[in-house]
């Protein structure tokens, strides 16, 4: 009876009780309960149930369980970004690169090459600083097999604003 009494709550009737929404009589109309006394102060006080401002266990492995999959999707979401930032960068890089070498030969009267060197993975206008390609992207090239040397190949600009042709595939 002592363990009913815990999960039990006075209504206004103090002679009933209210247990999960069944109400119990305490006693028999006219007679008093002999062995259980029950302070409404106590009942109220100490076992009720209490609503309190904050996060449930189940809510907290909730946001929890989600801030897990963010952080371990982010960083995939990230690369894949910088990825393509770096194709992007790569391919801007050589068409800038082929126009400098196109308006060379143009403005020197000279053939200028635009050299691919597939061993050292590096591209850019013959004699000039070449820009290396990034470990994430591959190179292919597809030029006239006389502008091939070893490992690299060339694509070739004639002053009249000719070329020997070619593809580059990155």
């Amino acid at each position: 009876l002592g363990v009913i009494l815990i999960a039990m709550r006075i209504m206004a009737e103090p002679s009933r009780f209210f247990l999960w929404g069944l109400t119990v009589p305490l006693a028999a109309k006219g007679k008093t309960p002999t062995s259980v006394t029950v302070d409404r102060s106590q009942a109220l006080g100490q076992f009720a149930m209490r609503r309190e401002s904050g996060f449930t266990l189940v809510e907290l492995l909730v946001v929890f369980a989600i801030m897990a999959l963010v952080v371990g999707l982010v960083p995939m979401a990230f690369e894949r970004m910088r990825d393509s930032a770096q194709y992007r960068d790569t391919l801007r890089s050589m068409m800038s690169e082929m126009r400098v070498a196109r308006s060379r030969a143009l403005a020197t009267r000279s053939e200028t090459r635009f050299v691919v060197d597939l061993a050292q993975r590096s591209y850019g206008v013959a004699g000039d600083q070449g820009h290396s390609l990034p470990e994430s992207l591959a190179m292919r090239a597809t030029v006239a097999g006389i502008e091939v040397q070893g490992q690299e190949a060339a694509i070739r600009f004639f002053p009249d604003g000719g070329a020997t042709g070619g593809s580059i595939e990155v």
